[in-house]
Formats: C-alpha cells, structure tokens, sequence
C-alpha cells in the first residue's frame, strides 16, 4: 500500500522545486504550505505568485534553462560523485529542449553547463533522441493536423483524432 505523500515529511524535509517559482505551476501547492525548508531553482521570469519563504532560491532569467542552473549548482560539489551518466543525459536533454539542440537562449554559461555534463557521460545524440517521439505518436499528430480545421486567419486550429495506441502522446 503506498503512502500519503505526507507519511514521508518531517521536521528535517527538504522540498526543491525546480523551473517554476510560482505557485500557479506547482502540481501539490498544499505541499510547500507544509514544509519548512523549500529551495526552488528557475529560470522563468517571476511572475503570478511566488513561493515564499525559501531558504535558497535560485532564480536566473538570463540561463537557458533551469538543468543549466541545477548543472552550475552540482559544479560546488565533488560531481563524480554526484552526478551518474543517466544524470548527466537527462539534465543534457533539458539543455536541448530550452535551446531547441543549442540554437536558441545559448550562451557561454550553456555551453560551460554542456561540457560539464559531456565529461560527466552525457551524449547529445541520446539526448535528443530522448526527445523525439515513437512513430505511432508522429503519425497521429499527423492526422491531426491533417484533419484540422483552421479559423481566424489560420491562427487557431482545431482537429478531433481516434488513436488506438496506448503509447501515442498527443
């Protein structure tokens, strides 16, 4: 039987939340009511509510992305001890994604952050395909804008799809 997520808080409960500090986003906002220590980590603009009372925040809007931030942060710790190669890809494909694979928001502090994470095993060749979707979620997205209807100058489209994939991510 799982527990209640509260079964697992207490007095020493650390709750870091990363690429949003606002409260509008937060999937458990009852949950940062309920413990102390919060350090939150983003890169967005701040804007609607805001987590208060943290006792680190880390908050950059010039970083690509937050997996930059938390790659800097891991930068004051013994890293080979601290970061695994399933690491390293899953913080090099957020860099991706935020970059659109380094063409976008890409400064001298990504590319330090994407080092980093190449030495540590990451490999952005399996980052991206990370990214990419299976064939049966390509396909139905095809349909689907195959099928669309467009209005307002073809800024707004509209498409109702059947899938029969359990794996299909539409």
């Amino acid at each position: 039987k799982p527990k209640e997520v509260n079964d697992y808080i207490n007095a020493g409960t650390l709750l870091i939340v990363v690429d949003t500090q606002s409260l509008d986003y937060v999937e458990m906002p009852d949950l940062i009511e309920s413990i102390e220590k919060i350090v939150v980590i983003d890169h967005h603009r701040a804007s609607g509510k805001t987590i208060k009372n943290t006792i680190f925040s880390y908050q950059e809007a010039y970083a690509s992305s937050t997996c930059e931030l938390v790659t800097e942060l891991l930068q004051y710790f013994n890293i080979k001890e601290i970061i695994t190669k399933v690491e390293a890809n899953a913080l090099l494909a957020g860099l991706c994604m935020d970059t659109k694979m380094f063409t976008q928001k890409t400064g001298v502090r990504t590319c330090e952050a994407a080092s980093v994470l190449k030495r540590r095993g990451g490999d952005t060749v399996f980052a991206k395909t990370m990214l990419q979707d299976d064939i049966e979620t390509y396909t139905a997205r095809s349909h689907a804008v195959a099928k669309a209807d467009f209005y307002y100058d073809h800024r707004i489209a509209i498409s109702e799809i059947e899938s029969d994939s359990d794996e299909a991510n539409l």
